[in-house]
């Protein structure tokens, strides 16, 4: 029935990271709208911190799949991203 759909993905590589190596994805909840989340995304690599590989933002839309719309967040969802 409902939940979250990926309504936008962006993603901004600022250098090439190489193998071996492990990534550090870090989301930050930017911006929580009536029936959308907005999040920023940092890539980095483990044991070089402040080091950005990578940068970009999401977007993610409550979805009713049945009716094919968007709808509020549900208040229990709400509250666990604020």
């Amino acid at each position: 029935g409902e939940a979250p759909i990926l309504a936008h993905a962006a993603c901004d590589f600022v250098r090439a990271m190489t193998y071996p190596g492990t990534a550090i994805v870090r989301q930050i909840v930017t911006r929580v709208g009536r029936s959308s989340v907005e999040m920023s995304i940092t890539i980095e690599k483990k044991g070089e911190a402040g080091v950005t590989y990578a940068t970009g933002r999401t977007v993610l839309v409550w979805y009713d799949y049945a009716a094919g719309k968007s709808l509020p967040w549900p208040d229990r969802v709400r509250q666990a991203i604020t």
